[in-house]
C-alpha cells in the first residue's frame, strides 16, 4: 500500500511537471515574433539619393539612375469628354476620329545632386505610314489629373522642348536638363503633326502600366555609397517591428545588413536582400539587446567598399507582458504583431482541473495503480 501511494504521488508529480513545461513552451512559442521579415516596396520609385557629404563610404564617379513616370494619359479629339488613363498604351498622332496626344508627369522632389543631364525616354511602336513622323513635345506648366484629363479640359501648351522624328520602333529621348531647376516635377505633352491630316497615322507609346515604362533618367556627379535614414540617434527601439530605411548611390541590386554595438559586430540582420531602400526588422523580446551604441551597417553584396553605417541608436527591451487569454481588446501593438496567436484559455482550464484531481487523489488515497 505504501508503495502504491509513493507511485501515485510520483505519477501525479510527473503529470504536473510535464504539463507545466508544455505550458511555458507553447506560451513562449505562440508569442514569439518571427525573427526576420522583408517588406516589398513600390515599383515606381527609384533609389533615393542625397548630398554626397552624407555618405559614409564612397568613391567618385558619374552615376545614372532613373524614375518611372508618376502619371500618364492620352486624350482624343474624337471623344473629347472621355478619359484614357491606366492603359497599356497611350497615343499621339491622328486617328479616324481626330487628333491624339499624350501627357506625362515625372516627380523628382528627390532628384540627384550635381545633375549633368536629365532626359525623358519613351518607347514607341511605329504605326504611321509617314516617315519620319514628327511629334512636337511641349512643356506643360499647368496642373492636370491622370484620372480626370480629357481633350476638353487638357492644360495649355508651354514652350516647345523638341520635336521627335520617329522612324521605327524603339526608345526616343527628350532632353529636359534646362527645365528642371527649381521644380519638384515636370509635365510634358507629346502632341501631333498637324500637317498629317489624312488617314490613320499615329504612334503607340508604352505607358507606365506596360512592360517598357516611360522614365526620366538622371546623369550626375556623385559619390558611391549607402546612407542610412532610420534608425537614427533619436530612436529607442523596443521589441517589435522597426523599419530600416536607406538610400544608395552606385550600389548593386543586393545588400546585406548587419547589427553592431559600439562598432563591434553583433549579428547579421539579413544575409542578402534587395537594395530597395526598406527592410522590416523584427526585434524579439528574447534578444539580449541593451544599450545606446547600436549601429546598422549596410554593405553592397558585390563590393564591400560601398557601405554605410547608421548613427548610434538605443535598444532597450521592456519586460515581456504576455497577452491576456481573452485575446480581445482593440488590437493593441502596431504593425503585424497584432496577429492572433493560438488561444490558450482551454489550456488554463485543463491545467486547473488536473490540479484539482491531484488534490483529490492525494487526500483520499483511493487510486490503485496496478501497472506503471
Amino acid at each position: 500500500m505504501n508503495k502504491n501511494n509513493i507511485k501515485v504521488r510520483l505519477f501525479l508529480l510527473l503529470i504536473i511537471v510535464s504539463w507545466s513545461c508544455l505550458f511555458f513552451l507553447f506560451q513562449n512559442s505562440a508569442n514569439e515574433i518571427p525573427k526576420r521579415d522583408k517588406i516589398r516596396v513600390k515599383d515606381e520609385d527609384c533609389m533615393d539619393t542625397t548630398n554626397s557629404d552624407e555618405l559614409r563610404s564612397a568613391t567618385s564617379g558619374k552615376i545614372v539612375t532613373s524614375t518611372i513616370a508618376k502619371a500618364d494619359a492620352h486624350v482624343d479629339a474624337g471623344n473629347p469628354n472621355d478619359n484614357y488613363a491606366y492603359n497599356g498604351y497611350v497615343y499621339a498622332g491622328h486617328w479616324s476620329g481626330g487628333w491624339l496626344e499624350t501627357f506625362f508627369r515625372f516627380n523628382f522632389n528627390k532628384k540627384p545632386y550635381l545633375i549633368t543631364n536629365a532626359s525623358i525616354f519613351l518607347y514607341m511602336t511605329y504605326q504611321s505610314t509617314v516617315k519620319p513622323y514628327n511629334l512636337p513635345v511641349y512643356l506643360i506648366e499647368e496642373t492636370w489629373s491622370e484620372g480626370g484629363i480629357t481633350w476638353n479640359n487638357k492644360p495649355s501648351y508651354g514652350p516647345l522642348i523638341t520635336t521627335l522624328a520617329v522612324t521605327s520602333n524603339g526608345f526616343y529621348s527628350i532632353n529636359v536638363t534646362d527645365y528642371i531647376d527649381g521644380r519638384n516635377n515636370i509635365s510634358i505633352c507629346v502632341s501631333y503633326d498637324s500637317t498629317n491630316t489624312g488617314g490613320q497615322d499615329w504612334l503607340n507609346i508604352h505607358s507606365r502600366g506596360w512592360t517598357i515604362k516611360p522614365n526620366i533618367t538622371w546623369i550626375y556627379e556623385g559619390e558611391f555609397g549607402i546612407f542610412i535614414e532610420r534608425p537614427d540617434i533619436t530612436d529607442t527601439l523596443d521589441y517589435g517591428q522597426h523599419l530600416i530605411t536607406w538610400g544608395s548611390v552606385g550600389a548593386g541590386s543586393d545588400v546585406k545588413i548587419e547589427l553592431y554595438n559600439d562598432s563591434i559586430f553583433v549579428e547579421n540582420i539579413i544575409d542578402q536582400t534587395e537594395n530597395d531602400g526598406e527592410l522590416l526588422w523584427n526585434i524579439s523580446y528574447n534578444d539580449n539587446y541593451k544599450g545606446d551604441k547600436y549601429q546598422i551597417k549596410i554593405i553592397d553584396i558585390n563590393d564591400n567598399d560601398i557601405n554605410g553605417m547608421s548613427d548610434d541608436f538605443e535598444i532597450l527591451i521592456s519586460p515581456y507582458i504576455p497577452p491576456s487569454s481573452g485575446g480581445g481588446g482593440g488590437g493593441g501593438g502596431g504593425g503585424d504583431s497584432g496577429e492572433e496567436t493560438i488561444p490558450f484559455g482551454d489550456f488554463y482550464l485543463i491545467f486547473a482541473l488536473l490540479a484539482v484531481v491531484s488534490v483529490i487523489v492525494y487526500t483520499k488515497r483511493k487510486i490503485i495503480i496496478k501497472k506503471i
